[in-house]
């Protein structure tokens, strides 16, 4: 229906403007891994000194590829409510993957900011759900 209640309309808008954010923030990291793989591996001298240089990406990377995995569950949902078209979505599955999703991208903020990384900070991302979680 066309007469959708606003405050239906600005719950979604929330959720996917979270999901943005998380989105773009899982993206960003996966260049960062690339880009800081790359650069400890040109600094290493042999295969000891890489595989060294090398462990705390790959270690960020599989933090990345759950992260990812884990804001893509929630843009699933986040889709999924939007489809619905009802005066009032149910967004429990949505809020259970956003937890999920928040989550593993504070793992992925905290371990990056040890390699010297900034991402987007999680606050942003709750300070547009709201007081959802």
């Amino acid at each position: 229906s066309s007469d959708v209640c606003s405050s239906d309309l600005s719950q979604l808008e929330r959720h996917t403007t979270a999901a943005g954010i998380l989105h773009a923030g899982t993206g960003i990291a996966a260049s960062v891994v690339d880009q800081g793989a790359r650069e400890a591996a040109a600094g290493a001298g042999d295969a000891d000194e890489l595989t060294e240089a090398l462990r705390p990406w790959r270690q960020a990377e599989a933090v990345q590829h759950l992260a990812a995995a884990a804001v893509d569950a929630y843009v699933a949902e986040v889709l999924v409510m939007a489809a619905e078209d009802a005066d009032e979505p149910d967004t429990t599955r949505a809020l259970r993957a956003l937890r999920g999703a928040v989550s593993a991208y504070a793992a992925l903020a905290d371990l990056l900011a040890t390699l010297g990384v900034d991402l987007p900070p999680v606050g942003r991302v709750l300070a547009v759900v709201g007081g959802a979680l």
